[in-house]
């Protein structure tokens, strides 16, 4: 499970080159949205030979691919299926689209780890049959396109958003997969960055994505265990295995199954980070 995911324009080699200095969790190359329609073949070299020479095998890489119905979409896949990638982002994720990926993965005899760009409101009339997909490791929600396809403006307190943020969240989590939120698009504004932080915290996300590399310091920070909470869940924790117990009092508190679960985990997701770094 990845705190942070740096996107990074596939056509810009020194972008590409520095990736890994940021210390975010998972780098996305983009094929997409970041990539002018004249720079797509350009980006597909170039991010052919960084994949290809890239050494540090710790960080997962993925390539966001252009969508279903453009151009460029199954020459993108045969690419990703040919280099040492750890899997694909889609964007404008469906499940016809999911279902059109899982065919051209067969026809190249790959099989990676996808995260589905959830962008638009037919997305999510769908939700839950894209959350349970085989391919899909995580959703990452598309605020941007998804505001311009509902009409609305994007940012903080817009409850339409924060109900396409929840509904996110709660099909993540009903199959077991990552929920990521979007990246904050005001680069230099670290207050709306740390509300949005908030935000994602308080609704369930897993992680949150990232367009500019001094964002990621801040996400991954956040993203980690609180240490106060961390060290209630190893009270909890080794209460419930001091007593045998799935029932008990701690503090005052009614302690049960859930709750120890939930405490496992926090310690659990403690361990995965604490290695990573600097940030971490």
């Amino acid at each position: 499970m990845s705190r942070s995911f740096l996107f990074v324009p596939g056509d810009v080699p020194r972008m590409l080159q520095n990736a890994a200095v940021f210390d975010a969790d998972t780098v996305i190359v983009d094929l997409e949205d970041s990539v002018s329609i004249t720079r797509k073949e350009d980006a597909r070299h170039l991010t052919d030979a960084f994949l290809r020479r890239h050494p540090d095998a710790t960080t997962p890489h993925y390539v966001r691919i252009n969508p279903l119905g453009s151009d460029d979409f199954k020459t993108d896949v045969k690419l990703v299926c040919a280099l040492p990638a750890s899997g694909v982002v889609m964007p404008k994720v469906t499940v016809d689209a999911l279902q059109r990926l899982d065919q051209l993965f067969s026809a190249e005899k790959c099989r990676l780890d996808v995260y589905g760009i959830v962008e638009s409101a037919r997305a999510f009339t769908e939700i839950h049959a894209i959350a349970a997909h085989r391919l899909i490791k995580g959703l990452i929600l598309g605020a941007e396109d998804l505001s311009a396809d509902l009409g609305i403006t994007p940012g903080l307190g817009n409850e339409t958003l924060e109900h396409a943020m929840a509904s996110l969240v709660l099909a993540a989590k009903a199959f077991a997969k990552e929920a990521v939120d979007s990246p904050c698009v005001s680069v230099a504004d670290d207050e709306r960055l740390q509300e949005e932080i908030t935000r994602a915290l308080r609704m369930g996300f897993t992680g949150k994505a990232c367009i500019h590399p001094n964002h990621v310091d801040a996400v991954n920070r956040a993203f980690l265990p609180d240490e106060k909470a961390l060290l209630k869940a190893r009270r909890i924790y080794e209460k419930s295995r001091e007593l045998q117990s799935v029932r008990f009092a701690l503090d005052g508190e009614m302690i049960d199954k859930p709750v120890i679960e939930r405490a496992k985990a926090l310690i659990a997701r403690a361990e995965r980070y604490r290695k990573r770094g600097p940030s971490a």
